[in-house]
């Protein structure tokens, strides 16, 4: 949490949605970053800072979402995360990275925040 407000980062390469999605949290008092290249994503997170809930696109540009769960398992670290993707199989994405919870594309509004609100009251868990 950055002060009272959770900390969503947001990895997706879709500009226009991602955007959105961080516009609608802050609205909604949430604290969100995003980043659009997994390389970005793994950088915020190998310097320290760990959101309550990372949203991850898996096709996201340069280290996709199967790589970037990698490399973050390979340097120790553990983020609570959301898998968003337009895959045949989201479930089986989601357990490919170790993700808490996925949202298959498109989805609304009402039920991204229903999962992330949820992820968000559950006790973490290790991936």
């Amino acid at each position: 949490m950055i002060g009272e407000h959770p900390w969503l980062l947001i990895v997706d390469g879709d500009l226009e949605l991602s955007s959105t999605l961080a516009e609608v949290f802050r609205i909604q008092g949430y604290w969100a970053r995003v980043c659009n290249r997994g390389e970005e994503a793994l950088s915020l997170l190998l310097d320290g800072l760990t959101p309550n809930l990372m949203l991850l696109d898996m096709h996201v540009a340069g280290l996709d979402g199967w790589e970037l769960a990698h490399e973050l398992r390979r340097a120790g670290i553990v983020v609570r995360t959301l898998v968003m993707t337009a895959d045949d199989n989201p479930a089986v994405c989601a357990q490919e990275v170790g993700a808490a919870g996925y949202l298959a594309k498109p989805f609304g509004p009402t039920e991204l925040f229903r999962q992330v609100e949820s992820l968000l009251a559950s006790p973490p868990h290790a991936a």
